[in-house]
Parts: structure tokens; C-alpha cells; sequence
């Protein structure tokens, strides 16, 4: 199976997800962000798990509603922080995606997302929103 259309890092991401699925929302130091809307055509679940200290990403779940390249970028994006110091979520940017995922300038909006979802992540840890 291979998405014609994107290439062959998009693929590879997608075709390969590791961390696809969800943490209990009743466990210790689960954190989720909801990024999207069906109606929009793109809804991302976003979990992490936090250590004890609230410092480090011991784990990342996620369920994604989207095209290929909106799943990829969130794999991508899983990837990256797992087993990462929080600060991790200050450090990864839109240009680090692009650059990781060589997306097409019409899924740019995926990196947009993804970054959004790391922003939000560290003012739900931080206590700023809810």
C-alpha cells in the first residue's frame, strides 16, 4: 500500500505508526489536547504521559481523523517527544516538521497543527489553561 501523492518520509510515518491509540484518562499525569473538527476534516486526540516529576514524556498516544500527511505529522510528532525532558515542547517548530517530513506547501497547515498541539500541551502542564 503507498499514498502516490506524498512522499516517501509522509509514507513511512504513515504507514508505520507506533503510537497510534490512547492512555487512560483516569491515569496519573495523562494530559490531552483535541485539535480540529470532523466537520473541518481534521480532528487530533492528543495524550501524554508525564513521570511523577511532571518532567519527563514517559509516553504519547494519539487518534487522528485526516488525510495521510495530518497523520504522519502527528507519528512524526510522537516520535519526538517520547522519552524527552518537557522542554522538548518549547524546542520543536514548524520549520523542524516541515524539515522532518518534507511536506508538500499545501499540508504546511499540518505542521501548524502539530505545533499548536505542543503550545497548548505546555500551558495545560503548566496550569495556565484547563
Amino acid at each position: 500500500m503507498s499514498m502516490r501523492f506524498y512522499n516517501e518520509k509522509i509514507n513511512n510515518y504513515f504507514l508505520n505508526s507506533e503510537y497510534s491509540g490512547t492512555l487512560g484518562q483516569d491515569l496519573p499525569c495523562v494530559y490531552t489536547i483535541d485539535e480540529g473538527s470532523v466537520k473541518l476534516g481534521k480532528l487530533i486526540i492528543f495524550q501524554i504521559m508525564l513521570d511523577n516529576t511532571k518532567s519527563y514524556i514517559k509516553d504519547v498516544k494519539y487518534k487522528v481523523y485526516g488525510c495521510g500527511a495530518t497523520i504522519a505529522t502527528i507519528e512524526w510528532l510522537a516520535r519526538q517527544i517520547i522519552n524527552q525532558n518537557i522542554v522538548v515542547l518549547d524546542s520543536i517548530k514548524i520549520e523542524d516538521i516541515n524539515n522532518g517530513l518534507e511536506l508538500p506547501k499545501n499540508k504546511l497547515h499540518c505542521a501548524i497543527t502539530a505545533e499548536d498541539i505542543l503550545m497548548r500541551l505546555k500551558l495545560l502542564i503548566t496550569g495556565n489553561i484547563n
